[in-house]
């Protein structure tokens, strides 16, 4: 394979100055459960979900019918520019339509999700509260994990019939570790990695094993577990998807956009059957430029590798963000190529993954659905997918489920707790897919260490309107 190549050069980044920016970059879109996906992670049903307005106490969810997404041609206006997207023919068989029923859920049939997924007591919580240690510096995280355990011990059990208390650690790393390890009520550790007082550095190796802990995006892997895709186990799976809608020898643009010191994955193997050609976005050129002169308008799909609050960060010399860019390089070169990413806003006929919170499937399953609707200010944003930070409170709610599936808090030593988190296997909330915390073979190539993820969602936006497709198996 003949992968051509631009000089990489020098990313010089906005930096983002308070956590209301911080958070404002953070990735939009969807990402649905399968609770009965078989082992290989495909599904022959291709879903297309409609997102209704919802209520507190009532809410109905419309699915209004299902499409087939194999070689479709989208032609249509996104934001104030025309962008001609068409997707190649898909190189297997097209996937057969199945109905998709129509479904009511009550405000007890939500409160009973709570009850079933997390394995608590109906009711509100009592007795000495259970501890969670917190590592989440941006206020939206732990925000959003209080309104969790606010609903939870009021309504849903808490955990095992205990009250939930969040233990929230501003100081350093060694800090809070030595804290979490001495206080016995603590039972594990939840962290996002992103978005510690030292960007990307773990509690895990000052914890040491001393309790139990859930990486949520890790970017180096983890010493605990991690239920939720990294930016590169995104990152390949793009790869895959891009090698899914092309056939053997078509050319590929792959769009390195890390401007915040991420490791981008190299996807040469996964597309060794395709002419890759890789360029680097930078401040310093227009994306039609880069792409022009490495000869790559021809490409019959683009991978945009942009990690998180990269897109909305400032790329071009005019400022521009670079998902903008791209689609005014995609324009002005007549390209009709499909696009895959996992940072930006729809565009009509784009691929996305790895999208957060899935409101293109708002069903119970899911978690979606109750977790939107149930407690109130998570992912609620009308019309659109929302944020993906509601991925700590599904952690939080996996944790629950798998320390009553101990017997309770009681039972929940450290030692049986890290070991029950590290061979859970799922369902959990708002994830893709069955887990594998013990990958091997392609698996273990294209996750991070501690990495429990095997399966990453697709959806595509047409019409206005969300399609679910099946989702990317990682160690196909």
């Amino acid at each position: 394979m003949a992968t051509q190549r631009v000089p990489r050069e020098e990313w010089e980044s906005d930096e983002v100055g308070d956590e209301i920016g911080f958070d404002s970059f953070a990735r939009r879109a969807g990402e649905s459960l399968r609770f009965d996906a078989p082992e290989d992670g495909v599904t022959s049903v291709v879903r297309q979900g409609r997102h209704q307005q919802t209520r507190r106490r009532a809410l109905q969810i419309g699915v209004v019918g299902v499409l087939v997404v194999a070689g479709i041609a989208v032609l249509r206006h996104t934001d104030d520019s025309e962008h001609n997207v068409n997707i190649p023919p898909h190189p297997t068989t097209p996937p057969s339509v199945s109905p998709v029923p129509t479904s009511v859920a009550s405000a007890e049939e939500i409160n009973q999700w709570f009850l079933d997924y997390t394995g608590n007591p109906a009711g509100p919580a009592s007795g000495a509260p259970v501890k969670f240690g917190v590592v989440m510096e941006p206020f939206l995280y732990r925000a959003h994990l209080n309104i969790a355990a606010k609903y939870l011990n009021e309504q849903a059990g808490g955990v095992g019939g205990r009250p939930i208390e969040l233990d929230v650690c501003q100081e350093s790393l060694k800090q809070c570790a030595d804290r979490f390890a001495a206080d016995p009520a603590v039972v594990a550790v939840l962290e996002n990695e992103l978005a510690t007082d030292t960007w990307r550095n773990s509690i895990g190796a000052t914890l040491a094993g001393r309790k139990p802990l859930h990486t949520t995006y890790s970017n180096s892997g983890t010493v605990g577990v991690d239920y939720y895709p990294t930016y590169s186990e995104t990152v390949n799976a793009m790869a895959l998807q891009a090698e899914r809608l092309t056939s053997p020898g078509a050319q590929i643009l792959f769009i390195d956009a890390d401007g915040n010191g991420f490791d981008t994955p190299d996807v040469s193997s996964i597309l060794e059957n395709r002419d890759v050609v890789t360029i680097r976005a930078s401040t310093s050129a227009q994306l039609v430029d880069t792409i022009r002169d490495a000869e790559a308008a021809d490409a019959a799909a683009v991978v945009l590798a942009a990690p998180p609050f990269t897109a909305g960060q400032s790329h071009a010399p005019n400022g521009e963000a670079v998902c903008d860019d791209l689609v005014h390089a995609l324009d002005n070169l007549g390209m009709r190529a499909a696009v895959i990413v996992d940072t930006c806003a729809p565009r009509d006929g784009w691929y996305k993954l790895d999208v957060g919170l899935n409101l293109t499937s708002p069903d119970l399953q899911s978690g979606a659905l109750p977790i939107a609707t149930d407690m109130p200010g998570l992912g609620d944003v009308p019309g659109t997918p929302a944020i993906r930070t509601p991925r700590e409170v599904g952690a939080l709610l996996a944790v629950i489920r798998v320390i009553n599936q101990l017997g309770g808090p009681a039972k929940a030593t450290p030692e049986s707790l890290d070991k029950a988190m590290r061979e859970f296997t799922g369902p959990v909330p708002l994830g893709a897919g069955p887990l594998d915390c013990t990958p091997t073979g392609k698996v273990a190539e294209r996750v991070q260490p501690g990495s429990c993820v095997r399966f990453v969602d697709v959806h595509q936006f047409v019409h206005d309107q969300w399609i679910d497709q099946a989702p990317i198996d990682l160690g196909a």
